[in-house]
């Protein structure tokens, strides 16, 4: 079976990269240590990324009040989108970028939480 996995790198470099490789991780994103994000406006479980490394797929899930986004497109909460390779991943819409870099998972293996229309 191929090695797969989801590497999260913060845009401004602030802080370390996240790395989410076993079955079925999750990963909490928000204010805190993790992502060095100190703003109030950021909830400290403001958005939640799974991958699931047996049927290669990674989605995000906004969980916070306040809009989270991807790729510059406002999401809300308990809004569900499928990542895909150089998505740009906004904890706060516009705000605490990260860049996710897909290795060894393809888009085509996002059938299991259907396809990224069916989320829009």
């Amino acid at each position: 079976m191929q090695n797969v996995k989801c590497i999260l790198k913060r845009v401004d470099g602030s802080s370390d990269d996240i790395e989410l490789n076993k079955v079925h991780q999750k990963v909490i994103l928000g204010r805190g240590p993790l992502t060095q994000i100190n703003d109030k406006r950021c909830s400290r479980s403001q958005v939640i990324i799974e991958i699931n490394t047996l049927t290669h797929c990674v989605k995000l899930k906004q969980l916070g009040s306040n809009h989270s986004g991807l790729n510059g497109k406002a999401l809300v909460m308990n809004e569900e989108k499928l990542l895909e390779h150089h998505d740009i991943v906004e904890v706060l819409h516009n705000t605490y970028k990260y860049k996710v870099e897909l290795e060894g998972l393809s888009s085509t293996s996002n059938q299991l939480y259907g396809s990224q229309e069916d989320h829009e």
